[in-house]
């Protein structure tokens, strides 16, 4: 397992690359002041709860923990958005969250010359990761609100 102090030296390391890119990619300001990190016994992944990444134990790959970082403070800068969750809305949810993690990640690829693994579906939501190349061409000059809109009406 990573160490939560590891964690946290690669977010410092990328995060001037993250605050610039989440707002290019999702179209809103980011609004986050800072994001904490704080290690979870009872995760075996990585959440976001009111501005905190809870650090699970499955930080096994250096490689993924940018791609966590990410997606998390993609949910953070945009939780803010969403009043209500239904079924719908929270898969759409995370498939634009998926979707523009993997466009960053491809950037931080390029930019750092690296290889930091893209984002997975959870399995939950897995048989739409097909449509995430359509969605997003079709989510190109959209709002991560009008994204995630665009793709509840596209699943079902």
């Amino acid at each position: 397992m990573v160490k939560l102090e590891k964690v946290e030296k690669i977010y410092n390391k990328y995060k001037k690359f993250i605050w610039e890119e989440i707002p290019k990619e999702t179209k809103l300001k980011w609004k986050v002041k800072t994001i904490k990190f704080k290690e979870s016994n009872e995760k075996s992944w990585s959440a976001q709860k009111n501005g905190t990444i809870l650090v699970g134990n499955y930080y096994k790959s250096l490689s993924k923990i940018l791609t966590s970082i990410i997606h998390e403070s993609i949910h953070i800068n945009t939780s803010r958005i969403f009043k209500k969750t239904f079924k719908k809305e929270a898969i759409a949810r995370e498939i634009a969250t998926c979707i523009l993690t993997n466009k960053i990640i491809r950037k931080a690829n390029k930019k750092f010359g690296k290889r930091f693994r893209k984002n997975r579906f959870d399995d939950w939501y897995r048989k739409y990761e097909e449509k995430s190349k359509k969605f997003e061409r079709k989510g190109k000059n959209k709002n991560f609100y009008e994204f995630c809109e665009m793709i509840k009406k596209d699943i079902k």
